[in-house]
């Protein structure tokens, strides 16, 4: 699960990390992931493309606050302050591309994937609960 707003140069990005096996909301598979404590790769939402405003958006950030809230694991009671805010974000303009991914067998849709960098490092420790295994 993930969703983002923006307005008054300030972007949010919700991140849920393990969405589960059940998960259902979303038909496409979101492959967010942590590469490090201080980078981090993300997908925006479907249907979009490097025209897209929040693409634009992130193409020139320079009068942006871009900031990440990760939740580890989504559940059926899914309660928002699960989500642990990481502080801003950057985006690394020269990672930003669209790429496509399967929305069902015989559809593919367009997606844009990027690698965004953290202002300040994980913690050490809230960055080893939010990517250790989930399922041990």
């Amino acid at each position: 699960m993930g969703r983002y707003t923006f307005s008054n140069h300030h972007m949010v990005i919700f991140v849920t990390l393990d969405k589960g096996k059940d998960f259902q909301a979303s038909q496409i598979a979101y492959e967010d992931e942590f590469i490090d404590e201080q980078t981090f790769k993300w997908f925006t939402k479907s249907n979009r493309t490097m025209e897209s405003k929040e693409v634009q958006l992130l193409l020139h950030p320079e009068e942006w606050h871009i900031h990440l809230f990760i939740k580890r694991k989504y559940n059926q009671q899914d309660n928002e302050t699960d989500f642990y805010y990481l502080g801003e974000i950057y985006p690394v303009v020269e990672s930003i591309r669209q790429t496509q991914k399967p929305m069902s067998k015989q559809k593919m849709i367009n997606i844009v994937e990027l690698i965004f960098n953290l202002k300040n490092a994980v913690e050490p420790n809230l960055y080893k609960f939010l990517t250790s295994s989930l399922n041990g």
